[in-house]
Parts: C-alpha cells; sequence; structure tokens
C-alpha cells in the first residue's frame, strides 16, 4: 500500500510539472528492480567483471565475509577496496563452469524503501593443483544512497568446501 501511494504521488508530482529529477519511480526499490540488478551483479560476476562492484557498493557498504563453515568463525568484515581485491583473487581461481546462483529469497521493505536477496552461491575453484566446489550463502541488501540504488550491505557466510 505504501508502495502504491509513492507511485501515486510522483505520478502527480510529474503530472503537475513540479517533477525534480532527483526523485524517480527507479529510486522506489520494487522487487523487478533488485531481481534486474542482481541478476546484472550475477552476470558480471560469472564474465569476471569486477567494475559492477563499485557500481553498486560504495564506501559505506558494510561488507562482511565468513571463510568458515562452523557458524561465528572466520567471520570478517572487508572494507570496499579489500572486497575488491578478495573478489579479484578469488575470481582468478574460478575454474570453467564457475558460478551458480538459486535465489533463496527476495523482500521488499517498503517503509525503509530497501530490498533484501539471499542466494545460494555455488563455485568451483582451483587451489594448489586441486579443485574445489564451494557453497555459501550471500544476503545483499540493496537501499537508496545519493539517490542511486546501491549496496547496503553484503554477508557472504561459506556452508561447504567440497574437494573434487
Amino acid at each position: 500500500m505504501t508502495f502504491l501511494l509513492r507511485t501515486v504521488a510522483i505520478s502527480l508530482i510529474a503530472a503537475l510539472g513540479i517533477f525534480s529529477p532527483s526523485i524517480s519511480a527507479e529510486t522506489l526499490l520494487n522487487k523487478e528492480h533488485a531481481k534486474k540488478i542482481n541478476k546484472e551483479f550475477v552476470e558480471a560476476m560469472k564474465a569476471k567483471d569486477l567494475s559492477i562492484i563499485r557500481k553498486y557498493m560504495y564506501d559505506g557498504t558494510k561488507i562482511t565475509v565468513d571463510l568458515d563453515p562452523e557458524k561465528g568463525k572466520g567471520e570478517k568484515e572487508l572494507s570496499l577496496e579489500k572486497y575488491i581485491d578478495f573478489t579479484k583473487r578469488s575470481i582468478e581461481k574460478m575454474g570453467p563452469s564457475g558460478i551458480d546462483t538459486q535465489l533463496i529469497s527476495l523482500s521488499i521493505n517498503e517503509g525503509r524503501n530497501q530490498a533484501t536477496i539471499t542466494l545460494k552461491v555455488k563455485i568451483v575453484t582451483k587451489s594448489m593443483g586441486n579443485n574445489f566446489k564451494l557453497v555459501s550463502t550471500k544476503k545483499t541488501v540493496l537501499g537508496i544512497v545519493d539517490e542511486e540504488v546501491k549496496i547496503i550491505s553484503s554477508k557472504d557466510h561459506l556452508i561447504s568446501i567440497e574437494s573434487l
């Protein structure tokens, strides 16, 4: 209901000719918009294109990675620069089958104008001559920062590592 009211209000403002260029329907997050951004991000990672990180993340993004399948161990908060370096090194080791993702959930918090996406991620990687399959969950919260859709927080949690 709140989303509908905001959409109507923006439409009325535009119709009255007092529409501010900084306010747009695109800055109102909905499921379709969140799915589109998620797909864009996943496709860029599959293509090993790291420019997508800077497009949607910013210095204020809270980035957490948990590299230990045992809950509560191995969790680290990373700066954007360290996350980019970590991702670059990880992608360089990625095998030809790359990344496979499965959408677990997508929810919209209209009051905060945020979307939360949870994925199950499978990555085949090579380390010291051996292939491994890593399975993790990734929880991403999208929100509006300086009138642009950005990733507010990203949390990766390793579930399992399997030798292939």
